[in-house]
């Protein structure tokens, strides 16, 4: 088992690290990477990008420190793998990629992910019991990683929203590893906080810089693959299980927003690849909401969903803690909604 003082260490570490380097890399972006506004900008001001550079660096590098130390093949392999994903983000961010391209790389990453860690295999589902995908494991892997990376990506449009998801998703990743023993994991959720909070020292709104894709989709493949290096090496059906509700649950916030902006432009008959300003966090900022309540909104209940996350993993035969979960999954929606529906007091929505 893991000690608290090394999380603690890592942490802290990793957070000191990205904030020095983002602050340095400030500089940089300034006269490389400006993000101009435009008509679907959230932002007002040219702003630099690709401070996630921070962010993805510092993964990186822990995955390779790991896999170095405990000679552990799987942790390399992993290591690359993130470094693609990281390597596709930036090279968008400096020269845009086209959705072909970057949705051929995403697969070719989900390939090597499965053959590396293996797929989805079984969710536990509270209130009822296990139900194992079978054969639709594999396809649900892919769709799930290709998803959430893609999500990530879509969310961050707004100062600090992504950052603070990072850090609340973060710490439920880091509570439930360290409690299951999955030493790596905790490594690396802990490493995650810690960056995501340093990055937030230069992004909380106003934002200095802006995430960049090599931030937002490092961190979705992150948190997307935490099931998968989080599974105990002993076949524990329920366990294993657990751990995909738990990664559904503490992004919750951004997969909602994402699934029913999706299926709403679907609807509509909308291109699905064009670019927009259709998600709920950004029709928030049109009713006058500003960057800070929203992504305060949105941290809180990616706070909620982790807690919750969390005591249903300490107390798993606990009716109260599954229907908690079952809440969890309810009630996001309709605040989401709710503060997309309605304008902020006093302010001029668009």
């Amino acid at each position: 088992m893991i000690s608290l003082g090394w999380i603690c260490a890592v942490g802290v570490g990793s957070g000191i690290l990205v904030y020095q380097f983002v602050g340095w890399l400030r500089a940089f972006a300034v006269k490389h990477l400006i993000d101009v506004p435009n008509a679907r900008s959230s932002h007002r001001t040219p702003t630099p990008r690709g401070g996630g550079i921070g962010i993805a660096s510092t993964l990186t590098l822990a995955w390779l420190s790991i896999g170095f130390v405990e000679r552990d093949l799987r942790i390399l392999c992993g290591g690359a793998l993130f470094a693609a994903v990281a390597g596709l983000g930036l090279w968008d961010d400096v020269r845009s990629l086209s959705a072909r391209v970057r949705l051929l790389v995403q697969l070719s990453v989900c390939v090597g992910t499965l053959a590396t860690w293996g797929h989805l295999s079984i969710v536990s589902v509270p209130l009822i019991g296990v139900v194992r995908l079978s054969a639709l494991g594999p396809a649900i892997t892919v769709v799930w990683i290709v998803g959430l990376l893609n999500a990530y990506n879509f969310m961050d449009g707004i100062d600090g929203i992504a950052g603070i998801q990072g850090v609340c998703a973060g710490l439920g990743w880091l509570s439930v590893a360290h409690y299951f023993g999955a030493v790596d994991a905790t490594t690396l959720a802990a490493v995650c906080v810690g960056s995501c909070c340093g990055f937030l020292g230069h992004n909380w709104p106003p934002a200095k810089i802006f995430m960049g894709d090599v931030g937002s989709t490092s961190l979705g493949y992150q948190f997307a693959i935490f099931p998968l290096i989080a599974r105990r090496p002993v076949d524990d059906a329920w366990q294993e299980g657990q751990l995909v509700v738990v990664a559904l649950l503490c992004v919750w916030p951004f997969v909602f927003d994402v699934a029913f902006t999706f299926f709403r432009r679907a609807a509509r008959r909308q291109p699905l690849t064009q670019a927009h300003r259709s998600h709920l966090y950004q029709r928030c900022s049109d009713r006058g909401w500003s960057h800070q309540q929203i992504s305060s909104a949105y941290g809180l209940l990616a706070a909620l969903c982790s807690t919750v996350a969390f005591a249903w993993v300490l107390r798993p035969q606990s009716s109260t803690t599954a229907a908690s979960v079952l809440v969890c999954f309810l009630i996001v929606p309709p605040i989401e909604l709710a503060l997309a529906a309605f304008p902020r007091p006093g302010s001029r929505s668009r």
